[in-house]
């Protein structure tokens, strides 16, 4: 067939004379027959698809809606269970162990025991023991119990979170036997007064009444202003050994200066790192001289090291200095402030480091109070003058006590290798002396004495341990955000500190186990738990 014919149908719909033939060219077949062709294929699949799909049997269908119903209810879980409800992550350290053995909870290995031979247990031998918890996203607080003995009852232990970048740990006392006499204290909640001449106060009266000294674990500093404070550059040339602390007044920015030497007595590098922190220890800025390239045992002098440290846009007011520990010395400093001072100092100018020279010290004693003297060296033995009165110091690693009352004193040290500790503030000059905040604070130390002799107040959050036969149970709880831990790649790294074991006194605290509780709010509450 040659040509196109209109209908019969059209024809008839619009009346007209189709008697004459109307023609229309034929369209080339060849040019769409491909795409006809195409058009016939998915006509053909469709219809079998549909064909099939009806077809298909009834057992088939529920199962491909059971899968549909299960992936929506396996998202719909995920969601809740890590975003709605409330989480328990528990961990459980077994210390000793078959566990523990193949793979230790606590490090470094140098610094605990073997396992018993009963599998039981391990003995804490040195001072800093670590273990490390995995904390989820989200996670609130860690609550950590531990069951544990120490050989000797006097020994103390502390458990702390790390909580800042450098190495820095927040602590919780596990086991403090120093404080368990502090029922016989007048208190109200968690102070105790240890003045009985001075009113009850709750723990926010004490802290917004100031010019006491408080001996805490719970630190929370107001710092003071300095009316028309003009600052000028101080230069302090005393050599000091080791880590050291200083609480400073600046105005707008922190220009330091300072000189170091390393000792090299043992293996190992010696970095200096220092940190400026503001008035409540969060990290500003920090910055580091290294290692004289000497890493070896090496008695020579070494070569001193120079560094410098700049920071801008301060707002006036206190903040904090600290030279790290490290195996070395500081020689001097330059400081762009007049108003620096401390609570602990190494003096260092002695002939054993290099050369010997005396020490000035200033205090300003606000009631009766003691100064805590110590060398660990014989060359620190000396007769130290003060005021007109001359104290023979001769003892090596035992703390010595000077008595003070109400006034000004000047310490005169003529051959130093000696820490000089204060509850309060010490200058190297009447110039330099300030005080930094409201109250001073001074740490809940080992001995009770000097804490009722020193403090006005004990302000605490120590709870003892409830006694499990022989041993001891422990609860701590840390708050990731409200004590700023620092939590580095899903984990956070924790700490056994028993200061008692690094003095050398053959004294052990055996840790049986450790179990970690995580908690992580959700949004309506509910509860969930999940165990390792």
């Amino acid at each position: 067939m040659d040509e196109f014919w209109l209908s019969e149908n059209y024809r008839k719909a619009m009346k007209g004379d189709f008697k004459r033939k109307i023609q229309f060219k034929k369209l080339p077949v060849n040019k769409y027959e491909g795409l006809i062709e195409e058009i016939g294929k998915e006509i053909k699949y469709g219809s079998k698809k549909v064909v099939d799909y009806s077809k298909e049997p009834k057992h088939i269908k529920f199962f491909k809606i059971v899968v549909v119903l299960l992936a929506v209810f396996l998202f719909l879980f995920l969601i809740y269970s890590n975003f709605i409800s409330t989480q328990k992550f528990n961990y459980f350290y077994d210390v000793g162990s078959q566990k523990d053995v193949n793979s230790p909870y606590l490090s470094p290995s140098y610094r605990v025991s073997d396992a018993d031979v009963n599998g039981s247990y391990r003995n804490l031998t040195s001072q800093l023991v670590y273990f490390s918890v995995p904390i989820p996203r989200g996670a609130k607080t860690i609550t950590i119990e531990t069951r544990f003995k120490p050989s000797n009852l006097s020994d103390s232990l502390l458990l702390g979170a790390k909580d800042k970048d450098v190495w820095h740990y927040i602590y919780q006392k596990i086991y403090s036997p120093e404080l368990n006499n502090l029922n016989s204290l007048p208190s109200i909640g968690n102070v105790y007064k240890t003045n009985s001449s001075l009113p009850n106060l709750t723990s926010e009266e004490l802290l917004f009444s100031p010019g006491y000294v408080i001996a805490t674990d719970v630190v929370n500093r107001i710092p003071l202003d300095i009316n028309d404070f003009t600052p000028s550059e101080t230069t302090i040339s005393t050599t000091l050994r080791g880590g050291n602390k200083f609480y400073v007044y600046l105005d707008d920015s922190l220009e330091l200066s300072f000189k170091k030497q390393d000792l090299n007595w043992y293996n190992g590098t010696d970095e200096l790192n220092v940190n400026l922190y503001d008035y409540d220890e969060n990290i500003i800025k920090n910055f580091s001289i290294p290692d004289d390239g000497i890493s070896s045992v090496d008695h020579s002098p070494a070569r001193i090291q120079a560094g410098s440290f700049s920071v801008g846009d301060l707002y006036p007011g206190v903040y904090i200095i600290e030279f790290q520990d490290f195996d070395g010395l500081i020689r001097s400093f330059t400081i762009n402030t007049n108003k620096i001072v401390s609570d602990k100092l190494f003096l260092a100018d002695n002939s054993l480091y290099s050369e010997t020279k005396p020490t000035s010290l200033y205090i300003n004693s606000t009631r009766p109070s003691q100064v805590s003297l110590r060398t660990y060296h014989s060359q620190g033995k000396q007769v130290i003058n003060y005021n007109n009165n001359k104290f023979n110091f001769d003892k090596i690693q035992t703390p010595v006590l000077i008595d003070l009352s109400e006034g000004d004193y000047t310490f005169t040290f003529p051959e130093n290798d000696i820490i000089v500790s204060y509850p309060g503030y010490i200058a190297f000059s009447k110039e330099n002396y300030f005080q930094p905040f409201t109250n001073t604070f001074i740490p809940l130390s080992s001995d009770f004495n000097y804490i009722l002799y020193n403090a006005d107040y004990i302000l605490t959050s120590y709870i003892p341990p409830k006694k499990d036969s022989d041993w001891f149970i422990s609860e701590k709880t840390f708050s990731i955000k409200d004590d700023g831990l620092y939590v580095n790649n899903n984990g956070l790294s924790m700490i056994f500190n028993s200061p008692s074991i690094s003095e050398g006194l053959n004294s052990t605290i055996s840790v049986d186990w450790i179990n970690i509780t995580i908690d992580k709010p959700g949004i309506f509450g509910g509860q969930n738990e999940a165990a390792n």
